[in-house]
């Protein structure tokens, strides 16, 4: 259950889903509305996450300020004992921006860095795995802002010695983020004189409600992810039922899980809960900005279909 210190502000009247068009502030398909001052805006492959603020005074607004994050890489790890003085990366949102990487030992002359996708890339698909002939000693990201004129740099010390990751680029969404806000009246939203949407209560039995809830949960407190090797990114903390086995680096549910069936591809193993890895923060990093050159030829090269 979500909860939140802001409690003065808070409107059970204003709690619910809101339908939202094309033309709405972020773009997105549904705005949800917490009783705990929490906004959650789900769209087509993302979610948008904030709080808000029902000012009843004079125009009777509804504030939505989204949360902000100065950091605009994520890396996630764990160890994998098949791999040999290799990196193992799994990509997430790098598509959205101009996004570079280097692996390996932090360096002071210029490194040779990759670009993660072509430029002018389209038609992505799931997942994006890449594995590096050299150790994460460090893992370094760099992403050009919209305006080409400057560049963010994010540098991620590998204490651990992990070598099997998951990392994500959350620059482009950041940076398209913005507080916007909206008259409440009659139970409705309006976003401008003749845009609004009508409230509809949640339904305490709504499944897809509470999933987001889990969403919003996790989104906040993102020190873990339980994985499965099809990178099937799950919400719940692993059950009593999983066992971590040493040899194998994950936790198994051995009333279920088959020997071998990580290693297998088929229409069950996506959902599959019996064989999950739990990939841990790295959450020592450096912003400073370092000279590179960037090889032409990208990670991954992306084209329409």
């Amino acid at each position: 259950m979500i909860t939140n210190a802001a409690s003065a502000q808070n409107n059970s009247d204003l709690a619910g889903t809101y339908a939202l068009g094309g033309s709405n502030p972020e773009g997105g398909s549904h705005l949800l509305v917490f009783e705990s001052g929490e906004y959650a805006i789900t769209y087509f492959g993302g979610m948008q996450c904030g709080h808000w603020k029902h000012k009843k005074i004079k125009e009777n607004k509804v504030w939505f300020t989204p949360n902000s994050s100065k950091k605009q890489f994520e890396v996630f790890g764990r160890l994998d004992k098949t791999l040999k003085g290799q990196t193992r990366i799994q990509f997430n949102g790098f598509e959205n921006g101009e996004t570079f990487i280097h692996v390996g030992d932090a360096q002071d002359q210029e490194d040779i860095w990759k670009r993660v996708f072509n430029v002018g890339a389209n038609g992505f698909s799931f997942p994006y795995v890449h594995t590096f002939e050299a150790p994460g000693d460090t893992i370094a990201f760099m992403a050009k802002h919209h305006d080409q004129r400057s560049s963010s740099f994010f540098t991620f010390l590998n204490h651990e010695g992990y070598n099997d990751f998951i990392a994500y680029f959350t620059g482009a969404e950041n940076e398209n983020q913005s507080p916007f806000s909206a008259k409440f009246k009659e139970d409705k939203l309006y976003f401008s004189v003749d845009e609004f949407s009508q409230r509809t209560p949640f339904d305490d039995d709504d499944e897809d409600i509470q999933y987001i809830r889990e969403l919003m949960v996790q989104e906040m407190n993102r020190e873990i992810l339980y994985l499965n090797p099809m990178y099937n990114l799950f919400t719940d903390d692993i059950s009593t039922n999983h066992i971590f086995n040493e040899e194998k680096g994950a936790y198994i549910d051995e009333e279920y899980y088959q020997e071998g069936e990580e290693f297998l591809i088929n229409e069950d193993s996506f959902d599959s809960m019996s064989f999950i890895y739990a990939f841990k923060a790295l959450n020592d990093y450096h912003t400073e900005p370092v000279k590179i050159k960037i090889e032409d030829k990208p990670i991954f090269q992306v084209y329409p279909d």
